[in-house]
C-alpha cells in the first residue's frame, strides 16, 4: 500500500461513519418519526448492529495499518494518537482477522468485541463445543463464554493433575500450620501439653482462646 495512512484513515473511516451518524442525528431531529416501542426497538437494534460493524471495521483498519505503516509507527498509533489501549487495539486487530480468515461468519459474531475476542480466541475444539451449545450466536454474554470454558477445560484436566494441585495446595497448608506450632512451642513451652480442663468450654477468637465469664 504507497498511500500514507493518514490519508487513508481521514477517507475510508469517515465514509464509513457519516451514514451512521447522520442517520441517527435525523432521527433525533425527527422524534414524530418514533411513536411506539416498535419503533424504538426497530432502531436501537439497528444501531446494535452497526456497533458490532464498528468494531470490526476499527480491526480491520488496524491490520491494515500493521502491514503498511513503516517500522515502528504502527507502535507509536497505538500508544500515542487512538482513545484505547494496546490491550484493546490486540483485542480488535485479532477479531478482524479471526472473523476475515472465515473462523466465525460475521453475521454471528457477539456485538461487543471483547466477547468476540473470547469466542474468536478459543481452540478449534472448544468452538465446536460451543456451537453444540448455541453459544456462537451475536446476543451471547461474555460471562457465559467464561463459564463455559472454564467448564470444559477443568473437565478435560487429567485426574493425576487435579490431585498433584490438591496436594500441594494441602502441602501449603501443612506448612502453615507447622510453622504456627513451632511458634506457639517457642512461645509457650511445654505448658502446651499440659490439660486443660476449660479447654472446651472457652471459645476461641480470632486464634486465641478467651475466658468468657458467668456474669456476662
Amino acid at each position: 500500500m504507497s498511500t500514507s495512512y493518514s490519508a487513508y484513515s481521514k477517507k475510508r473511516p469517515t465514509m464509513a461513519t457519516t451514514a451512521i451518524d447522520a442517520r441517527a442525528d435525523g432521527i433525533l431531529k425527527s422524534s414524530a418519526v418514533l411513536n411506539s416501542k416498535e419503533d424504538y426497538r426497530r432502531e436501537i437494534a439497528a444501531l446494535w448492529s452497526d456497533a458490532a460493524e464498528k468494531f470490526l471495521l476499527i480491526g480491520r483498519y488496524l491490520v491494515r495499518a500493521k502491514e503498511s505503516l513503516p517500522h515502528g509507527e504502527f507502535q507509536d498509533l497505538i500508544e500515542r494518537e487512538l482513545p484505547f489501549s494496546y490491550a484493546v487495539a490486540r483485542q480488535l486487530k485479532t477479531v478482524a482477522e479471526k472473523v476475515d480468515a472465515g473462523y466465525v461468519a460475521p453475521n454471528r459474531v457477539p456485538r461487543s468485541y471483547s466477547t468476540a475476542f473470547v469466542l474468536l480466541t478459543m481452540q478449534p475444539e472448544e468452538l465446536r463445543q460451543a456451537e453444540g451449545r448455541g453459544l456462537v450466536r451475536p446476543d451471547v454474554t461474555r460471562s457465559a463464554l467464561l463459564r463455559f470454558l472454564k467448564e470444559i477445560r477443568l473437565s478435560s484436566v487429567p485426574a493425576h493433575r487435579l490431585a498433584r494441585r490438591e496436594y500441594r495446595k494441602l502441602r501449603r497448608q501443612r506448612d502453615s500450620i507447622l510453622s504456627r506450632m513451632a511458634e506457639l512451642e517457642a512461645e509457650y513451652g511445654d505448658d502446651l501439653d499440659g490439660d486443660d480442663d476449660e479447654e472446651n468450654d472457652s471459645p476461641l477468637i480470632e486464634g486465641s482462646a478467651v475466658e468468657v465469664s458467668e456474669n456476662v
